[in-house]
């Protein structure tokens, strides 16, 4: 059966053919793998790889190439060129040659192809619209842009890393050869602390992100934005809808947010059952007070459409959010936050408050962090009791209200 292979041309076959050369340059272990130099398909031609091996080695070295011994002597070296197929004869010799002068030769044939398929002036090919577009609303750093990049042109079959299936040691090390990197650069791009990991382009054996691909290919046309957060367009309820609440608790809000200095964020806690209204008074309050209303990816919906929206995740989303929205003209919900607020427990955590250690605990530490560090208004509503929020945490907001 036919595997289904993205085709390569435009931006793609060109940065295709840059990563490979420099996978070439780079690697000097075997290549066990013949789809390695499926890359070279359609853009080399076998009479120009026969004219640079013919030119040197000599042909007692190039007829050991031939997989068919008892027939050897009856075939021409341009023969076992085109039986063995181009993936199939680089990969022995390769193997069988000596590496060097193999190398020079390949990357010879790279640096033709290459000058075969320069970009014409103002061309741009749509995926690298797209992961322009992504870059610039991720805030990537380019060398964040060109692993994602290789990591998909490996799950798209235009480059090859023949691992082990979950070793992400020898992934990253394949990804720093075809970007000619440090092995320490591109392992401290996919570590999960960074953006890549952080806002889900990549998994956690460092394959790129299959719930992305729609967006690059153009299968996919909703804003990249609303993978992580959406401007709030339902009509909210009337603000005096909620009686005592609005009366009681909506002058001191409204002075928290509208007097709040541009160096310093707001952070409102809304607790109660579910169903209490919470959701809804904190939309009802920012039309009240004239602020675009936007709401961290949370639902069902997000979850079926994107994957899994896991808690660091949606902290990554907040964060952007944050980064991307007029801060004196909105303001942010978190809808359902128990799993991001909630202390981190433990038998250790009830004498040490910490996760048995001196350390802070990394999930409290990235909580506080994030409260620390967002600036435009937020409303984190949540059904926990007051008891299951840390004690620092807690003290971070600035209002709380309780609904019965």
């Amino acid at each position: 059966m036919a595997t289904y292979r993205l085709e390569a041309k435009g931006f793609i076959k060109r940065r295709g053919l840059e990563f490979f050369a420099n996978f070439i340059r780079n690697h000097n272990d075997v290549i066990s793998d013949d789809d390695t130099f499926d890359i070279l398909r359609g853009v080399v031609k076998p009479e120009e790889v026969t004219r640079l091996f013919q030119e040197a080695f000599p042909a007692s070295a190039l007829m050991r190439l031939n997989a068919r011994r008892d027939t050897r002597a009856s075939l021409d070296f341009e023969d076992v060129v085109l039986e063995l197929g181009g993936g199939k004869f680089l990969e022995r010799a390769w193997s069988m040659l000596k590496r060097d002068t193999v190398r020079d030769i390949i990357l010879r044939l790279l640096e033709n192809a290459l000058s075969q398929c320069a970009p014409s002036p103002g061309e741009k090919d749509f995926l690298q619209q797209r992961l322009e577009e992504l870059q610039a609303t991720l805030g990537l750093s380019d060398l964040e842009r060109d692993v994602l990049l290789v990591l998909y042109f490996f799950k798209t079959s235009i480059l090859y890393a023949p691992c082990r299936r979950g070793e992400c040691d020898e992934k990253i090390d394949f990804v720093a050869k075809y970007l000619d990197r440090s092995v320490q650069e591109v392992r401290k791009a996919v570590s999960s602390s960074e953006k890549l990991r952080r806002y889900d382009c990549i998994d956690n054996d460092i394959d790129f992100q299959r719930s992305l691909a729609g967006f690059l290919n153009g299968v996919d046309d909703a804003p990249l934005d609303e993978r992580f957060y959406k401007k709030n367009t339902a009509t909210p309820l009337p603000w005096d809808f909620f009686g005592k609440l609005s009366t009681e608790h909506g002058p001191v809000l409204k002075n928290i947010i509208t007097t709040r200095k541009p160096e310093h964020g707001v952070h409102i806690l809304l607790r109660g059952v579910p169903g209490a209204g919470k959701t809804s008074f904190a939309r009802s309050l920012a039309h009240e007070l004239s602020l675009d209303c936007y709401c961290v990816a949370q639902g069902d919906s997000e979850k079926r459409e994107y994957g899994a929206l896991t808690k660091d995740r949606r902290f990554a989303g907040l964060q952007l959010c944050d980064t991307r929205v007029d801060r004196a003209r909105s303001l942010l919900i978190v809808d359902e936050a128990d799993d991001m607020l909630r202390a981190p427990g433990g038998f250790f955590s009830a004498f040490f408050g910490k996760d048995g250690n001196d350390a802070p605990h990394p999930e409290k530490a990235l909580l506080n962090g994030v409260l620390d560090t967002v600036k435009t208004p937020t409303i984190w509503i949540t059904n926990l009791p007051p008891d299951a929020l840390d004690e620092s945490t807690r003290r971070r907001f600035d209002y709380s209200i309780h609904f019965l």
